[in-house]
């Protein structure tokens, strides 16, 4: 087993030299997902709510098939043809060239839908028998009875008069002629003829026959600008690879509509975004309509069948999956000179009362918790269901539920409440001094001696303060016990042992009290230097962190190769087998399977780093510095500090540990004597440990809430270290 662990131990010395060039190449990422959060102060009330949600996500739109800017990206940043760009979104696909199209395609004009419909040429026109030019025409009526009137115009001006009825109305237009049809007081020209109808509430509507190159001709140019088939180097017959994206989009539209005939009763489709944006005339451009006919009657089919090629502006950099299966799209990301997709990444801040509108039965909103994703991306993917909570109740929604009701961009989204599972942390000074914050306010202890450490226990429901004597003074669901440290020895970190706390000392010995188990040292002899702090690995492991980067195994710990930097502390990650640890540069790297949630540094913050601790879902952790001040990252609550809410700091600040209780109860001072395990040699807990001393229950001063953080940074996801 022993020579097992040192081989491992040397495997992931191997491991991370091929990580470190893996985090190189990643590192060239964009980082746009960072956030720093505004501080919030709260009111004294315990009940405050937010005031607004900070929501993080990726892409615009439902994400399924093919994204557009990850076209864009596939062409001019990897020189990929639009057959590559096809098979790549629309897997299980086959392009096909079709002998025959429709003569046209009838497309519902949403905007005339129960309005009036007013026709206007400036050539000529029939309808029925009646021919009219230079003339503007009013439909009025039902299917069957149809009134056509002349004399007024779009804009409003002169009075429609009556010329005849009519049992059914097409417009159709004399060669060389344009139909205008208006639509909220304008003009928009089409080819091809209009027909008015009846939709099948019964409300009235104009339809445009056009044939199938005419409505390509206006789509792809609606759907996705023309000038990026300008960009990008010279590809194939002299245009540059952003064309590529255009060949792309046009097959894509066609066999999105051919697979979409007789979608509506008297339409094949509609003209916008919830089918296609067809715009008429005013879009069309000699780029895209060379991409229509470069691809000519050119389709994407599945056994036979020309396939519903949906398509959205960003996938966020996934697909979404569905009809065709969900893939990466690195393409998504693409930034260049004049196209850059600034929704592969995005931040928005949405009011609780935009939320409260939208979901009236819950009340006050609380919090948002995602309950359920795809699995494919970051975050975890996208969200399937999404609970919002209220103080009058709770409603289950769709990802898709919650991004149109309150204007999120895609469903791809993540909600920090900025909790971690943490209620409450304390923050130690080197003489005594004990502060604790939470939702309700802030708290100040003190004790005497010189401090060492504030612990937590293994679930957060008490913790200890330990002095540089061995004296430890229990706190919440921990009692207190003593230890006699010889004139040489003396305690310099300590960490929770499960059953109770592990002391590390001077000379790196370890002493288990309150039920720790006796740990062995794994694989070294002494310290190389000084001891920066002590993370538990599980009630049988241990690992020791020096400040020269050096990680030191007791127990069942796995042994890690050095990490090369100057260590300040470290805090475990409770979610997994992970550690974080602080540098003294204040920036944070993670070790195991964790993920690390950013530093000091990225803030700008200049105080020296002191010491951190860990929210108990795994997502975030809080950072003490030299000043008092905390600063908390991922989804760290902030409730306050020494320098903000508690009175002017005594002595220097010393370590920071993180709780579950709402408010640590009152702490317990040690009782005379030795209490506990001296090296597992006698294994109970506090069978005779009684406090002898209660302090003053601590008292609400005031409150605050705050949070700094960063998430999305899942390229940096490996196995040993991630800066």
């Amino acid at each position: 087993m022993k020579t097992e662990s040192i081989r491992n131990g040397c495997v992931k010395a191997l491991s991370v030299i091929i990580l470190l060039v893996i985090s190189v190449s990643v590192s060239t990422q964009p980082q746009s997902n960072k956030f720093v959060p505004s501080r919030t102060k709260l009111t004294s009330s315990q009940s405050a709510l937010p005031s607004s949600f900070e929501v993080f996500g990726h892409g615009y739109g439902h994400g399924r098939g093919m994204g557009q800017w990850g076209a864009l990206g596939m062409a001019v940043n990897f020189s990929d043809l639009y057959t590559t760009i096809l098979s790549h979104y629309y897997g299980g696909t086959t392009l096909e060239t079709l002998s025959s199209v429709p003569s046209a395609i009838r497309v519902l004009i949403e905007e005339t839908v129960g309005s009036p419909i007013v026709i206007n040429s400036s050539g000529s026109f029939t309808v029925g028998t009646s021919t009219f030019n230079n003339a503007s025409i009013e439909i009025t009526g039902s299917s069957g009875n149809w009134t056509l009137s002349t004399g007024g115009s779009c804009g409003g001006t002169g009075l429609w008069t009556q010329v005849s009825q009519m049992s059914s109305v097409d417009v159709v237009p004399t060669a060389g002629s344009i139909l205008n049809v208006c639509e909220s007081g304008l003009l928009v020209g089409y080819r091809g003829s209009i027909e008015v109808d009846d939709t099948t509430s019964g409300s009235i509507a104009a339809v445009n026959y056009v044939s199938l190159n005419d409505y390509l001709d206006s789509v792809v140019p609606g759907e996705m600008p023309p000038y990026w088939g300008t960009l990008g180097t010279s590809g194939p017959n002299g245009e540059p690879y952003g064309f590529q994206a255009l060949l792309a989009q046009a097959v894509a539209a066609r066999s999105y509509v051919l697979a979409s005939l007789n979608r509506f009763t008297i339409a094949d489709i509609c003209d916008t975004t919830m089918c296609q944006h067809y715009g008429g005339i005013k879009e069309e451009n000699s780029l895209t309509t060379f991409a229509v006919g470069d691809t000519l009657n050119q389709v994407l089919e599945e056994n036979g069948s020309v396939v519903s090629t949906e398509y959205s502006a960003s996938t966020g950099g996934y697909t979404a999956g569905g009809t065709f299966p969900a893939v990466s799209d690195p393409g998504d990301s693409v930034c260049i000179v004049s196209a850059c997709n600034t929704l592969h990444s995005w931040q928005l801040s949405i009011s609780a009362n935009t939320i409260a509108n939208a979901y009236p039965s819950v009340g006050g909103i609380v919090a948002i918790n995602i309950l359920q994703r795809n699995g494919y991306g970051d975050y975890g993917g996208r969200v399937l269901s999404v609970e919002i909570v209220g103080l009058d109740g709770t409603i289950t929604t769709t990802g898709d539920g919650l991004a149109g009701a309150v204007g999120l961009y895609s469903n791809w989204f993540t909600v920090p409440n900025y909790s971690g599972d943490v209620s409450s942390y304390a923050v130690l000074s080197s003489s005594g001094s004990v502060d604790i914050f939470n939702g309700s306010g802030s708290s100040t202890l003190s004790s005497s001696g010189q401090m060492v450490s504030v612990v937590s226990d293994y679930e957060g429901s008490g913790g200890w303060i330990v002095q540089k004597n061995g004296q430890v003074i229990g706190m919440g669901s921990e009692q207190s016990f003593s230890n006699t440290l010889g004139s040489t020895q003396y305690v310099v970190a300590a960490a929770s042992g499960g059953l109770g706390l592990w002391l590390i000392l001077n000379d790196g010995t370890l002493i288990g009290d309150g039920g720790a188990l006796p740990l062995v040292k794994d694989g070294w002899s002494q310290l190389t230097s000084s001891v920066a702090g002590a993370i538990e690995d599980g009630p049988t492991g241990l690992w020791l962190l020096l400040t020269d980067g050096q990680i030191l195994s007791y127990g069942t710990a796995e042994i890690y190769s050095p990490l090369g930097v100057s260590v300040v502390s470290g805090a475990k990650d409770p979610s997994g087998s992970g550690f974080f640890v602080l540098e003294s540069s204040g920036e944070v790297v993670s070790v195991g399977e964790n993920k690390s949630f950013g530093g000091l540094q990225d803030y700008g913050v200049l105080d020296k780093p002191v010491g951190i601790a860990p929210t108990y879902d795994g997502m975030g952790y809080l950072i003490l510095t030299n000043t008092g001040s905390v600063y908390g990252f991922g989804d760290a609550p902030y409730f306050g500090d020494p320098v903000t809410l508690g009175p002017a700091l005594s002595s220097a600040p010393v370590s920071i540990a993180t709780f579950r209780l709402d408010l640590p109860p009152p702490i317990v001072l040690p009782p005379p004597g030795r209490c506990g395990i001296r090296w597992g040699i006698e294994i109970r807990r506090f069978s005779n440990c009684m406090p002898f001393a209660v302090l003053t229950q601590p008292q609400v001063i005031s409150s605050r809430l705050d949070n700094f953080g960063i998430l999305g940074l899942g390229y940096n996801r490996t196995r040993f270290i991630k800066h």
